[in-house]
């Protein structure tokens, strides 16, 4: 065997153990909750992560249905304002708009599986009071040792 043949065959072996390096590593689903309540703020970020994981769960609610919803997942983004999605509620399962009986306009996402990225954010007008939000997700991560 030459020092070519060698050389190469050292470059291979080391590619194998760093990917059996990364197959070995231990990894595992991270909850993720966060509740805010009777705030006032005009752009909500309800998550921004990055990594692979799945939201169970986000819902806001707000004092306007004057809303701008964007949702980012995987690097395709979806902007739409409250009254648009009211249209299609009925027919999309991972998310529901409404006027609650008090008068208040909710979003609620549920079950939306993300490999590279998640963002939601809610944009109203100046000086929106947030009722209630209320975000759980899983995100895949290292397990600490």
């Amino acid at each position: 065997m030459g020092v070519k043949e060698l050389a190469i065959g050292i470059s291979i072996a080391k590619l194998l153990s760093e990917e059996k390096k990364k197959k070995e590593e231990k990894r595992e689903l991270v909850p993720v909750i966060i509740n805010r309540s009777n705030f006032y703020e005009s752009n909500v970020v309800l998550v921004n992560e990055s990594g692979e994981g799945v939201l169970k769960e986000a819902s806001i609610i707000t004092d306007s249905s004057d809303l701008i919803i964007r949702l980012v997942v995987d690097g395709n983004t979806i902007v739409r304002k409250f009254s648009e999605l009211s249209n299609m509620t009925t027919a999309v399962e991972y998310f529901m708009v409404e006027e609650t009986a008090e008068g208040y306009y909710a979003v609620h996402f549920t079950e939306i599986v993300f490999r590279s990225n998640l963002t939601i954010e809610v944009t109203g007008p100046e000086n929106m009071k947030v009722i209630g939000m209320h975000v759980y997700y899983l995100i895949n991560r290292k397990k600490k040792s």
